[in-house]
Parts: structure tokens; C-alpha cells; sequence
């Protein structure tokens, strides 16, 4: 349940994006049934403006993702937040392109694992730079950590068990698109809607396939 008000933010154009991607995954009735569920109704046929201004509460963000499990029940609602991350990713990907780097030419002949990481690394500067999330990345012999320490895509909730599936959807795109088209077991390992200091995604370096 959605308690905490928030004084971090999101901007306009990636808020935008991300209303978006949910209606490609479930449709203009499925969006504008989870913006009435959310209480966001002022959003329906009103998505914000196509710029970089931070207006949009990261608590709008986390009553959006709560209701997509109170309407659509957690499992469904978990593969509709992983499908809308991904579709996110490739929309972001589309706009900030060239900011992001990944189809620079210098990026792109580095090595597959310098270039997971450099992909990774850029990602994170993006979302600190354009939101006020904060996410750090960490890099060990087995494994690539996402650290998110400011999450709005849990914001105010209390649950049992992780629940940023969004940004793991994202994850899962990224990788995906930088690999050229490799899956990475992608899972989120603590989540501080369950009560933990800091969301933290644990990623493999050795793909899936």
C-alpha cells in the first residue's frame, strides 16, 4: 500500500515513455484502468509533455506499479512489469541513443565483457543524471550488482517479497541489446519494500544462452 510521499522525481519525457510501454503491453483500456485503480486518472489522454523536466513524484511511479498487481494479480502483474521494462529500454534506447552510446562504433568493438560493463555503467549515469534515483554499479569476479538506493518503482510499498520487476525488465533489455541478443539471469536479491536499506539486482556475467 502507497503511504510514503515522495520529494525525488522523475522526469516528464521518461514518465512519458514508461505510460507508453504499458500501453503497448496491455492496451488503452488496460492503461487507463490501472490509471483509475492508481487514482492517476489526471493522466488519461494526458500523458506528460515530451520534455526533461523532473515534475513527476516517485510516489506516482510506485501507486502505478501497485496497481498493476492489484489489477491484474502478482504473477500476471510481475510478467506485465518485466514485458514493460524491456519495451521501455527499446523506446529509451530509441530517444537517448546517442547519449547512452551503445551503437557508438568505439563502444561497440570493445570486448563482450567491457562492453556488458561500459553498457551497465552508462545506464547507470543515465538514470542519475535524468532522475533522482541513485544507482551505483558494481562489478565482481561472477556477477554485475545494481544498487538502487532511492527506488521509485517500490516507493511507499510495504511487501514481502521484491518487487522492482520494472527495472529488472529493463535490465533484461539492456543486456540483451548490448550482448546482441543473449539473455542474463537477472533477479532482484533485496528491496527495501520488503524492508531492506537499499534495492539491490544481481546480474550473472555468464549468459544464459
Amino acid at each position: 500500500m502507497i503511504k510514503t510521499e515522495s520529494t525525488y522525481y522523475f522526469p516528464n519525457r521518461l514518465v512519458r515513455i514508461l505510460l507508453l510501454a504499458f500501453e503497448e503491453v496491455v492496451g488503452k483500456r488496460g492503461i487507463n484502468a490501472l490509471l483509475n485503480l492508481s487514482s492517476l486518472s489526471c493522466f488519461i489522454g494526458n500523458y506528460p509533455p515530451d520534455n526533461d523536466i523532473k515534475t513527476i513524484p516517485f510516489e506516482i511511479i510506485g501507486k502505478l506499479q501497485y496497481a498493476l498487481e492489484l489489477g491484474y494479480g502478482p504473477q500476471v502483474g510481475r510478467g506485465i512489469a518485466l514485458r514493460t521494462g524491456r519495451v521501455f529500454f527499446s523506446t529509451t534506447l530509441r530517444i537517448y541513443g546517442s547519449e547512452l552510446g551503445y551503437n557508438n562504433t568505439i563502444f561497440r568493438l570493445q570486448p563482450p565483457g567491457l562492453m556488458i560493463t561500459a553498457g551497465l555503467n552508462s545506464l547507470t549515469e543515465f538514470f542519475n543524471r535524468h532522475t533522482d534515483q541513485h544507482v551505483t554499479l558494481e562489478v565482481t569476479e561472477h556477477n554485475y550488482f545494481w544498487f538502487l538506493e532511492r527506488c521509485p518503482w517500490c516507493w511507499g510499498r510495504h511487501e514481502n517479497e521484491p518487487v522492482c520487476h520494472f527495472v529488472v525488465g529493463v535490465l533484461q533489455e539492456a543486456l540483451y541489446c548490448v550482448s546482441g541478443g543473449k539473455f542474463y539471469n537477472v533477479m532482484e536479491e533485496t528491496c527495501v519494500a520488503q524492508g531492506d536499506k537499499i534495492c539491490l539486482v544481481a546480474i550473472d556475467r555468464i549468459p544464459l544462452a
